[in-house]
């Protein structure tokens, strides 16, 4: 990682990304405070470069983490700075309406998925995978997980599709699952076996919230073999995410914000 972080450091317009996978790969293994020291460098980076939405991005991806830890306050601050650094910003938008779900904020979590809800009709992504994802997690809040398995229904068909998304919605519907007491269906789900889990990783990068929850979903101790399969995870993960990033960056010229992003790199965002 360090040889990887040095890439990035000598590339001022980049830096932000490598900054970015650095503090997920912190929060993945619980060391929030270092996760949250990162995440504040790749902001200022961000906004170095003059890269708000990326910045805003970044912030949005600390709200999520800070919920998913159960810190309800600190999330829902930093999901408020990530809409006012990027309002119109539909990425952010959706990670802040989650991140503000599930850190308990219903009422602006329900406004901002209306509100994506009539702005973006015809975009699949937000409409199948990531405004289901939001609407399940209210549905949990609201103790009702059978409602929020059924919000989730549309992004079946498409699920391991949806890398772009970080795969909120496979979080929500295991937790969902959790919820309801069926423990057994979220270890047989097929994305949480390991098979799947251990092919995704190695081929787009774990994200923080799914790795989490695949922890949770086996229903086993993080030891033996489970703890190595962890760490391999976090390692896979960070890796192949820099990798896409690096290489993306050197094929992209100097337009950073003009350059569409493979969905192997969006998977890390």
């Amino acid at each position: 990682m360090a040889e990887q972080q040095q890439w990035f450091a000598g590339k001022p317009d980049y830096e932000n990304f490598g900054l970015a996978l650095a503090s997920d790969t912190d929060a993945y293994g619980g060391h929030l405070g270092k996760a949250r020291e990162l995440n504040k460098r790749a902001l200022d980076s961000a906004v170095r470069a003059d890269s708000k939405e990326d910045g805003a991005i970044w912030q949005a991806h600390a709200a999520l983490e800070q919920a998913a830890y159960g810190n309800a306050t600190t999330a829902r601050q930093t999901a408020a700075e990530a809409l006012k650094l990027a309002p119109a910003n539909r990425v952010v938008e959706a990670e802040v309406a989650l991140a503000f779900a599930k850190a308990g904020d219903t009422a602006r979590a329900e406004s901002l998925a209306q509100d994506l809800g009539k702005r973006v009709p015809l975009d699949t992504r937000m409409q199948l995978l990531q405004l289901p994802a939001i609407q399940g997690q209210l549905a949990l809040d609201r103790k009702n997980p059978a409602s929020a398995l059924n919000a989730l229904q549309s992004a079946s068909p498409i699920e391991l599709g949806g890398a772009n998304s970080c795969l909120y919605h496979v979080y929500v519907r295991g937790e969902a699952y959790l919820a309801a007491g069926q423990g057994s269906a979220a270890a047989a789900y097929p994305m949480f076996q390991r098979h799947a889990v251990k092919k995704f990783h190695d081929d787009e990068g774990l994200t923080f919230m799914l790795g989490n929850l695949v922890d949770r979903a086996i229903n086993r101790p993080i030891v033996g073999e489970n703890r190595w399969f962890k760490v391999e995870a976090a390692r896979a993960s960070r890796r192949n995410r820099s990798k896409a990033c690096k290489s993306w960056a050197t094929s992209s010229g100097r337009n950073f914000n003009a350059t569409k992003r493979p969905s192997s790199v969006s998977s890390a965002l």
